[in-house]
């Protein structure tokens, strides 16, 4: 009877030695994911006001794991494609931890930031996806305030393609970024009074882009600042608080740098270096 007891407790400890082995492997291979959160910055325009109406935002994962070492796989995915669709092959969209919420673009500007909103996600994000409302709004340079329309009012879709150089790890590990630049110099288009949005949209990361930051004299005059890479990319700023500005999402490069301001001799200076993952600090310019 003793030896018959000892057999049935030395099997019970085994199954259950055998349960916490298979607990732990499971725990082991299991994928805590990472949390995405899409981050909307940079949007200079020479307005007073560009309010745009946020209803969903969305990120697109690529549900298959074999393609996490191929950067460029989705780069076919077209964008009128995906308009009301949830998933194809190419992966599933994803709503992000987010409110309906109007946005002025322009208090995002040299190096301000917005939180859309966040996400855990499993594998790569491949595409971010914005829903706009129709109480889109411009305010003009004379605090005039005017509809601001699609130009095409049916594809109320902001879509931006994401790459691996466009990703920041944020806040620690399991903690992603993506950063999008709003270019609103270039993306108004105002025809006999009435303004339209065309949305150019960038993404963009700190790790793998450069910034250039500086000051404009006389403080108060709103000088406009225009880096351009020679090669057709150009980007705008707009000189804020004691003159100074900061332009982010610059690839690596030698860029001119342009300032002006209304009833002042514009400016440019040639040969600036920007270098991926840093920021450069420029000379002061006084303009006359």
């Amino acid at each position: 009877m003793l030896k018959f007891n000892a057999l049935k407790a030395s099997l019970s400890f085994s199954v259950l030695l055998l349960l916490a082995l298979s607990s732990c492997q499971k725990n082991n291979t299991s994928t805590p994911g990472n949390k995405v959160s899409v981050i909307l910055s940079d949007g200079p325009g020479n307005y007073q006001q560009v309010n745009i109406d946020v209803l969903k935002v969305e990120v697109k994962e690529d549900l298959d794991g074999n393609h996490h070492q191929d950067d460029h796989f989705g780069d076919n995915d077209a964008d009128s494609l995906n308009d009301h669709k949830k998933e194809d092959e190419f992966g599933r969209w994803i709503a992000v931890d987010s409110t309906e919420q109007t946005v002025d673009l322009l208090t995002l500007q040299n190096g301000v930031e917005q939180i859309l909103g966040s996400s855990t996600v499993l594998n790569n994000v491949r595409k971010i996806r914005i829903t706009l409302g129709t109480n889109n709004t411009v305010v003009d340079s004379n605090g005039v305030s005017h509809p601001l329309q699609l130009a095409n009012p049916a594809r109320n879709f902001l879509y931006v393609r994401i790459h691996d150089e466009d990703k920041d790890d944020d806040g620690g590990v399991n903690n992603q970024a993506l950063r999008i630049d709003f270019d609103i110099s270039r993306s108004i288009v105002e025809r006999n009074g009435q303004y339209y949005l065309v949305p150019i949209i960038r993404p963009f990361s700190e790790k793998h882009f450069g910034a250039v930051k500086g000051t404009v004299l006389p403080i108060g005059i709103r000088a406009k600042v225009t880096l351009d890479d020679g090669n057709g990319f150009t980007k705008d700023a707009f000189a804020e608080h004691e003159g100074m500005f900061k332009v982010r999402g610059l690839k690596e490069g030698t860029y001119s740098v342009t300032y002006s301001a209304n009833g002042f001799t514009s400016q440019t200076v040639t040969g600036i270096v920007v270098t991926k993952g840093k920021v450069t600090t420029l000379d002061p310019i006084t303009l006359q």
